[in-house]
């Protein structure tokens, strides 16, 4: 194995940990991947890193993790809170208030 291909499968190692391929498939994700395609541009970049990535996820997709993204949960207000606050706070919070009470 010359230095340009340790150099592609460092490059593929770093993408399969961003995309959270678990450790164990990754000589699995290399067997299936032909490391010729992948152009090295003069610095020892990848000419085209999102090919790659799309390469592996066009195969490896279902072993990709889906992480859900976790809205914070919006602040609602009753009447009751709102007369407990002062001026300054219901100027901070109007947005929030105005749609707890109102809905818009």
């Amino acid at each position: 194995m010359d230095s340009s291909e340790k150099q592609k499968m460092a490059l593929i190692k770093e993408v399969l940990l961003q995309l959270g391929i678990s450790k164990r498939c990754f000589p699995l994700v290399f067997r299936s991947l032909n490391l010729d395609e992948i152009e090295m541009t003069e610095d020892g970049n990848p000419a085209d890193m999102e090919s790659v990535k799309d390469r592996i996820l066009e195969i490896w997709s279902k072993y990709v993790p889906v992480q859900k993204v976790e809205e914070p949960e919006e602040e609602r207000y009753t009447l009751e809170d709102v007369k407990k606050m002062s001026a300054s706070e219901i100027n901070e919070n109007y947005a929030a208030i105005r749609l707890s009470l109102f809905g818009d």
